[in-house]
């Protein structure tokens, strides 16, 4: 009997030890390990025109940003994404660019969560002289190191 109460303790002390604990003592909810997208923006020469209309557009750049998290640090993140889907008849219509937070180009504090690609090429952006009328779909996610992906975010542009 005393050494079943004794294994009863042990495995009940165990038990206390995985589970978070709210400030209250009740027991927390179990943290979600995946990274998380907390928000992103598609940018024309530093002017947001995510989910808008907007006339032909002859800037220099697309930029495409985003602020990610994750429970476990920053440094968990493996890489921040856009796939990209411009209208018909473009070159190079379809594809995935990654952002960067790396201190360097449009990215102005490296590790912060802080994740942006410009487009000055007309790669994947909807600027340009050569930007076709039509819609121009973006679609934001990011990877941990354990190849998790984050939750999406998508940006149409529509191109008159």
């Amino acid at each position: 009997m005393r050494s079943s109460l004794l294994l009863s303790l042990s495995c009940l002390a165990a038990a206390t030890l995985l589970l978070a604990c709210s400030e209250d003592g009740s027991p927390a909810a179990p943290q979600d390990p995946r990274p998380s997208l907390v928000n992103s923006d598609v940018l024309v020469d530093g002017v947001s025109v995510a989910g808008m209309t907007v006339s032909h557009e002859n800037g220099e750049s697309t930029m495409f940003r985003a602020h990610v998290t994750d429970p476990r640090g920053l440094g968990q993140i493996r890489a921040v994404y856009v796939r990209y889907n411009r209208p018909m008849g473009m070159h190079g219509r379809q594809g995935v660019v990654e952002l960067h937070d790396d201190g360097h180009g449009c990215d102005g504090v490296a590790g912060d969560g802080d994740f942006c690609h410009e487009d000055h090429g007309e790669g994947a952006g909807c600027h340009g002289d050569g930007a076709a009328s039509g819609d121009y779909d973006y679609d934001f996610w990011c990877e941990d190191q354990d190849g998790h992906d984050s939750n999406h975010q998508h940006h149409t542009v529509h191109m008159q």
